[in-house]
Parts: C-alpha cells; sequence; structure tokens
C-alpha cells in the first residue's frame, strides 16, 4: 500500500499529465518515511510523453547505488506498476545509455568541467530530481554547478528530510520567510500554480508504520542505558 506522501505524490503528477501547469514540487518526507520511491513514481511522465529521460542526484555513492535498483526491485515495480530502468552514471556523454535516465552525485556535476550533464539536459526533456537537496547551500560550489541544468529542465521534483542545516546557511532553490527560529530563518512551505508542497511529517509516518517509535532509557547506577524500536 502507498504511504501517504506517495499517494499525493502521485495525485500532484496526475494533475501534472492533467494539465495542472505544475513544473516543481518540493516533498518534505520524515528521514526512513520512503522518499526514494518518489523518482519511480515521477517516471509516470515519460510514460505520457511529457518528458523524455529522468535525471535523479543524490550526495552520496551509496545512494546512487541504491537508487538505480530500486528502479529494478520487483516489489517497486509491482507497487507502481512501471518497467523503467535508469543507471548510475559519472560525466559521461551518453548517460543514459538507452535506458529511461540516470543517477549522478553532487560531487560528479560540481566537477564536470566539460559540462556533459547540462549539454545532456539541453539536449532532451528532463524531469530532475535532487535527493536530499538540504546539502545545497545558497551559492555554494553544488548550487552554482546545479543552476544552469535546473535551468534546462522541463520539470523539477526537490525532496528531502530536513530543511534545515547545522551551518544556519540558507538552502538553495526554496524561499524564506522574514520569521525566524533556533535554525535560522523559517523556510516557505506555500504552493502556488507553479510549485505543490507535499509534507510527510514523523506523526504520519508512525501511523503508517513507515517508521518505529524509539523509546530511551537512561539509568542512573552506572550500567549503560538501553534503546528499543518499540514497545517492551
Amino acid at each position: 500500500m502507498k504511504r501517504q506522501h506517495q499517494a499525493e505524490f502521485e495525485k500532484t503528477i496526475d494533475s501534472i499529465i492533467e494539465g495542472s501547469g505544475i513544473k516543481k514540487i518540493l516533498c518534505k518526507v520524515t528521514p526512513g518515511g520512503g522518499k526514494s520511491a518518489l523518482p519511480l513514481i515521477t517516471g509516470k511522465l515519460i510514460a505520457h510523453g511529457l518528458v523524455d529521460k529522468l535525471l535523479w542526484t543524490c550526495p552520496r555513492m551509496a545512494l546512487q547505488v541504491q537508487g538505480e535498483r530500486n528502479f529494478i526491485d520487483p516489489f517497486f515495480r509491482a507497487m507502481f506498476t512501471h518497467n523503467l530502468s535508469i543507471r548510475s552514471s559519472t560525466n559521461e556523454p551518453d548517460p543514459c545509455r538507452g535506458l529511461d535516465g540516470f543517477i549522478t552525485t553532487y560531487q560528479a556535476i560540481a566537477a564536470d568541467k566539460a559540462k556533459t550533464v547540462l549539454n545532456e539536459v539541453r539536449r532532451r526533456r528532463y524531469a530532475i530530481i535532487l535527493d536530499e537537496f538540504h546539502h545545497l547551500d545558497l551559492n555554494g560550489e553544488w548550487h552554482r554547478a546545479l543552476t544552469p541544468i535546473m535551468a534546462a529542465a522541463k520539470y523539477q521534483v526537490l525532496m528531502t528530510g530536513t530543511l534545515e542545516r547545522g551551518d544556519m546557511k540558507k538552502i538553495a532553490l526554496i524561499e524564506y520567510t522574514d520569521s525566524k527560529y533556533r535554525y535560522g530563518e523559517r523556510p516557505l512551505l506555500t504552493g502556488d500554480h507553479n510549485t505543490a508542497i507535499i509534507q510527510y511529517e514523523r506523526g504520519a509516518a508512525l501511523e503508517d508504520r513507515a517508521i518505529l517509535p524509539i523509546h530511551f532509557v537512561f539509568q542512573m547506577d552506572g550500567l549503560p542505558g538501553k534503546i528499543s524500536t518499540g514497545p517492551r
């Protein structure tokens, strides 16, 4: 069964297919909630002829490998009724090699002096998914490298488990309100005719059993405490 944010995301993709005009989807999904399924749903845009390929960008090579495998996972293929495949690529002239897209890392794009990724997304119609995009600090190296690439995207999907940074810097590609809190200025999470906002907080994930509760026990007798993931 699809989780709350996955179902809402799919409705948003369906609305795009029906002509809603949405070009950007911002997804704040609690860690462990299952945001890695969203690129698979984005693939419906290929099936309906709205984009040619998918580009999924993530902060670590381990996530790059995981993302590639998610597309061929039989469980996900049955749940989302798709037959798409993408491949891991690092600044290759033909990153898709006949498949439906590719997945790379922010580090690779920042090091792409030949601008192979930029040339690719200008050559075809791409839906671009940024995973854990809070790693992009405003006007930082990764943000600067991605700016022309995002400008060339037909559709954008921005997803993360957090919209705050420990260094208090602003996150790129989102707007902020005038109010402040402990992590600096507060992100503006209001959609419009061009942007859809999807949020999946910890409470909803617990109800869906997407994640399990954690109970901490503190002992005062000098022995180590215990951590459990559910009721005893």
